[in-house]
């Protein structure tokens, strides 16, 4: 009994804790990530423009 307890804690925490990693922190990586792509692609063509 006690042992299935233990498992089913584990299981949910596992699951409490990830959900929580997917909901807060990778959407600021992902964002993060796609800003950076955006503002190098900017500054790529600024410097094309200002070589031509």
């Amino acid at each position: 009994m006690f042992i299935g307890f233990l498992l089913f804690l584990a299981v949910f925490l596992m699951a409490f804790w990830l959900m929580l990693f997917i909901t807060g922190f990778l959407p600021f990586w992902i964002v993060g990530y796609f800003i950076d792509l955006f503002s190098d692609e900017v500054e790529e063509e600024a410097d094309v423009a200002a070589e031509s």
